[in-house]
């Protein structure tokens, strides 16, 4: 029974970690792609890769869904500016006598 319960516990450090993995990769993917989202989804990518080839590791989910949140959070980006072709743009100015 006490194996029963270190296994449970263990399962909902993992859900946790891939949870918290998955919110921060989205917000390193969202907010990375400010400085280009081609390279931010190429780290994505590569971290992806890692975790799905080294996927006997502990670590090796965490990695995969960081990497998948990371590419994730590029697309995002890139939607939000097809979506929005009006908005301001990065370092356009004060905005006076536009």
């Amino acid at each position: 029974m006490d194996a029963t319960v270190r296994r449970e516990s263990a399962g909902r450090w993992r859900r946790a970690a891939v949870v918290v993995g998955a919110l921060l990769g989205l917000a390193i993917g969202l907010f990375g792609s400010i400085f280009g989202p081609y390279y931010v989804g190429a780290v994505g990518l590569f971290l992806a890769a890692l975790g799905f080839v080294d996927a006997k590791r502990p670590w090796a989910r965490f990695v995969l869904v960081v990497g998948l949140a990371i590419v994730a959070g590029a697309c995002v980006y890139v939607l939000l500016g097809i979506l929005t072709p009006d908005g301001a743009g990065s370092g356009s100015g004060s905005g006076v006598g536009d």
